[in-house]
């Protein structure tokens, strides 16, 4: 697996996509469908939330407090193995991830840095500065069953309910968050008592080949990269997430691979159930879908017969509700082989 700096113009993702308060309007940028109708990004499927709801979240996982105390609380040090790339799928930022595990808990912070939906030369030279918004999530299986999984977002250094991810304005947590990590909010149960969690969130898998480095990456960054997917599948309960790591790690046997030390990264690795559909897999799901889709069990395209082609075209070709964020939005429709493999009219 060989990464390299980007050649002038190698890689272009539309225009700016996120944004800490507010974001003008760019050449490129839409909030309409195909049809023009408004598209609600990073909102689909009633994900928006009110204030008051963020707030109660907040409350209950932790509270108010600062990025220093809650990465004291889940043993980050400073000295922790680090991955610093730009992500050129969902958000077009550059990012500094790191993690950890403590005492059975999982954690994983990315700190966001340049101009959202920026190209990668741009998002690379920004891992040079330093940043004011952390998104992070841990696991720890001293919550309920079913919750382990949680969002914190982090402001110039203290906690934030919420964040501007595209001109449509701020975008609460965990609302924006389950877009793409799954999971539901709950803000009650059924004897209507405060619940004020997510349930059923999942830690995302690093696709290692939509991810740019400023440099080859050497063995040591793949064996971090293959740590983290180790934790993103020793921690999912979503189907789809561990058929992903186990054709990007295969193995003899569900898992031997993303657990192997050393194990190479496989970016063309297909699922035995895509067998014989490589073509619209690679081109198609993996690609515009799989970063978000392999978390929502409802809809996680665990095989070329549960794609539902009529809701697909319609999503994709007739609405554009699909890729559901503005970056995701923009690439795809740069991409007239995946448009006609979604059933898009040229």
């Amino acid at each position: 697996m060989r990464f390299v700096r980007p050649g002038p113009g190698a890689l272009l993702i539309g225009a700016p996509a996120l944004c800490l308060l507010s974001c003008a309007s760019s050449p490129g940028d839409t909030d309409t469908g195909p049809g023009q109708q408004e598209v609600r990004y990073l909102g689909y499927g009633d994900r928006e939330g009110t204030s008051e709801q963020g707030d109660n979240y907040i409350q209950t996982n932790g509270g108010y407090q600062s990025f220093g105390d809650w990465k004291a609380a889940r043993c980050f040090t400073g000295t922790e193995d680090d991955l610093e790339y730009f992500n050129s799928v969902d958000l077009a930022l550059g990012r500094k991830l790191t993690f950890t595990k403590c005492g059975g808990r999982s954690a994983a912070c990315v700190e966001n840095l340049g101009t959202p939906g920026q190209s990668a030369i741009d998002g690379l030279h920004a891992l040079n500065g330093q940043s004011s918004v952390a998104v992070c999530m841990d696991h720890s299986p001293s919550r309920p069953a079913g919750f382990e999984i949680q969002f914190f977002v982090f402001i110039d250094q203290f906690s934030a309910n919420g964040l501007g991810f595209d001109r449509q304005g701020t975008k609460l947590s965990p609302f924006a968050c389950t877009a793409c990590h799954g999971g539901r909010f709950v803000a009650a149960d059924a004897q209507s008592q405060p619940v004020n969690m997510v349930e059923g969130a999942q830690f995302l898998p690093l696709l290692a080949e939509s991810l740019f480095f400023n440099d080859i990456v050497a063995a040591p960054e793949q064996e971090t990269i293959r740590q983290m997917n180790e934790i993103v599948y020793d921690t999912a309960t979503a189907p789809g997430i561990h058929d992903l790591l186990d054709a990007s790690y295969p193995g003899k046997l569900p898992g031997d691979g993303v657990h192997t030390l050393g194990t190479s990264y496989t970016p063309d690795g297909t699922p035995a159930s895509w067998v014989g559909e490589e073509a619209y897999y690679h081109g198609l799901i993996r690609k515009h879908c799989l970063t978000c889709h392999a978390a929502q069990p409802q809809m996680d395209f665990g095989s070329r017969a549960e794609v539902p082609d009529a809701l697909v075209r319609q999503l994709v070709c007739d609405t554009g509700d699909m890729p559901n964020s503005l970056v995701g939005r923009n690439r795809i429709n740069d991409d007239g082989d995946a448009l006609r493999s979604a059933g898009c009219e040229d």
